[in-house]
């Protein structure tokens, strides 16, 4: 809306517009990295054609976190059994969660 403003010269469209500007410069100012941290187990050591495997992914993170989303991603040859291998969570302070 900003730049449309600027670009039809319009200076109320500039007023309107720029405190939504400001704030998300603050907010994006004040942000800090999440500090998600993740670590996967493989469940089976060995397997051949046509076994199913399975793996574990452990996250944590100093401070709670909204939301987490989660993506394995799966070498060419192995296909996901229950959909994919894709998770949304919350995260505690000082607790881990897995999927």
């Amino acid at each position: 809306m900003l730049l449309g403003a600027v670009g039809l010269r319009r200076p109320e469209l500039v007023a309107v517009a720029a405190p939504f500007g400001l704030i998300a410069a603050i907010g994006l100012a004040r942000s800090s990295p999440p500090g998600v941290r993740a670590r996967m187990a493989p469940g089976e050591l060995r397997a051949i054609e046509g076994d199913r495997v399975s793996a574990a992914v452990e996250l944590s993170s100093p401070q709670p976190q909204w939301q987490v989303e989660v993506g394995l991603g799966l070498p060419d040859g192995l296909t996901p059994v229950a959909g994919p291998p894709r998770r949304a969570l919350r995260l505690g302070a000082c607790r881990s969660g897995s999927i």
